[in-house]
């Protein structure tokens, strides 16, 4: 392994690819932290936080960082229309074309908005304001792509692409129901949208990311049928996996069929991205409840998250990533992200049922990833062969210091990553590293 000059808190490894959604100021600090990322979601507005040129500084520090900045697909009524085009968020044209050849949206193109069975405008809970636009209808394309392009393509602040916040393929956030869509309807109505504006920001050099928010089968059988589309995306954002913030306790974590499914998308899409986001109401250090009433730390939470998304990642692809959020004002990076590499996959994951309970695991070249979807803890898991438990206590200390062992035990909604005992690796001298390689892939710019 080549000795590198750069600290090791300049680098990461091959591991893990990441997604991180930044949408407050961005400190000196912060700017070092995001630039660690492989994609990053901003405000637009961020462009001129460092110097006019925020972009530019993430990408002095790391080049390959992919910016995408937000857009809402939905269409805001007058509540932006005072707004500067560089502090919008959505299309902000209810009464004010802002130049646009069609005019303005609710003012010309009323019929450009969907409506219920009582004639009423139709909005997104719990905005009001953020009135839903009719995705199917081709005017409504060429007016939300004009929009797009006119506010965020040869600007100042113009990135790498354009993060499409509220692409559902289900009729969900909406205050009532379309009286012009079905539930089949709205799904092709929405490819239609995806590939329109797959096709229309391409040309301008603009990459695609649709968050889908995935809520049921439904939504997973449609990442499929767009896999399989003329234009599909750069990627695919689900904002809730294997573990949210959102229902009871401090982290809700899935019933086990329906976190199967997440795991499993990663591997059957090929032709676009996966970005995985997992959160919850707890913070570094802090500890709490889970929907199921039992105790969990931060820890457990994100190591769970971690695991679960190694378990189904398309190594051969390599077309996923994944994230962890504690707010989306700031972005925050763990050593466990720099310091973990179990090295290629060797094989999907297999099953083991102990006491009726499933235990899914995975065999990587250095170690294996195990994880328990249930709520009941499992013990005396059998390994293959003896290995070494990587915890946040070990993780980065010599792996001669860790002892070796036949079985562990696995909580509920538990994620163990195990080196192989037999596993030798040539360290650098100068660098404690601990149970794994050093990372060789610089995610710096060697002149910066």
């Amino acid at each position: 392994i080549a000795t590198v000059a750069f600290p090791k808190d300049l680098l990461a490894n091959d591991f893990i690819q990441t997604v991180a959604v930044k949408y407050g100021t961005f400190t000196t600090e912060q700017l070092a932290i995001s630039a660690k990322y492989d994609i990053l979601d901003c405000n637009r507005f961020l462009y001129n936080d460092k110097n006019g040129d925020t972009w530019a500084a993430i990408k002095a520090i790391n080049p390959n960082t992919k910016i995408f900045l937000y857009m809402a697909q939905r269409a805001d009524d007058n509540k932006d229309h005072v707004n500067s085009i560089v502090s919008l968020r959505a299309l902000s044209r209810w009464n004010v074309s802002r130049g646009h050849s069609m005019g303005s949206l609710y003012g010309d193109n009323p019929d450009l908005l969907l409506l219920d069975s009582k004639n009423n405008l139709i909005f997104t809970p719990p905005f009001p304001f953020s009135k839903v636009g009719d995705i199917g209808s081709e005017r409504f394309q060429n007016y939300w792509l004009e929009a797009t392009i006119h506010d965020l393509v040869n600007r100042p602040w113009t990135a790498d692409g354009v993060f499409i916040d509220v692409v559902p393929f289900g009729r969900v956030q909406m205050s009532t129901t379309p009286v012009k869509y079905n539930a089949d309807q709205w799904a092709k109505a929405q490819h239609k949208f995806i590939n329109k504006i797959v096709v229309g920001l391409g040309k301008k050099n603009q990459k695609v990311i649709c968050n889908t928010r995935i809520a049921d089968q439904r939504d997973f059988d449609n990442y499929v049928i767009l896999d399989n589309s003329f234009a599909p995306p750069y990627a695919l954002f689900n904002e809730g996996a294997f573990a949210v913030s959102f229902g009871a306790g401090d982290v809700q974590f899935f019933l086990e069929d329906y976190w199967k499914r997440q795991v499993d998308l990663l591997s059957q899409i090929q032709n676009f991205n996966l970005a995985y986001l997992s959160h919850a109401n707890l913070h570094e250090g802090q500890s709490g409840t889970d929907n199921w009433g039992k105790p969990v730390t931060f820890r457990d939470i994100l190591w769970y998250c971690m695991g679960s998304y190694h378990l189904g990642k398309n190594t051969i692809a390599n077309n996923s990533y994944w994230g962890f959020s504690e707010s989306y004002k700031n972005a925050k990076w763990y050593d466990e992200l720099d310091y973990i590499d179990l090295g290629p996959a060797l094989g999907k994951y297999k099953v083991t049922t102990y006491g009726g309970k499933n235990i899914y695991w995975r065999e990587f070249e250095r170690g294996y990833i195990y994880v328990n979807p249930t709520k009941y803890s499992v013990s005396a898991i059998s390994l293959p062969k003896k290995c070494k438990q990587l915890t946040h206590y070990n993780f980065k200390k010599d792996p001669a210091t860790i002892a070796s062992i036949n079985t562990i035990n696995l909580k509920g909604h538990r994620a163990a990553f195990l080196l192989k005992e037999t596993y030798k690796e040539t360290y650098d001298d100068d660098k404690p590293f601990p149970a794994l390689a050093p990372p060789t892939n610089l995610r710096v710019n060697p002149q910066s």
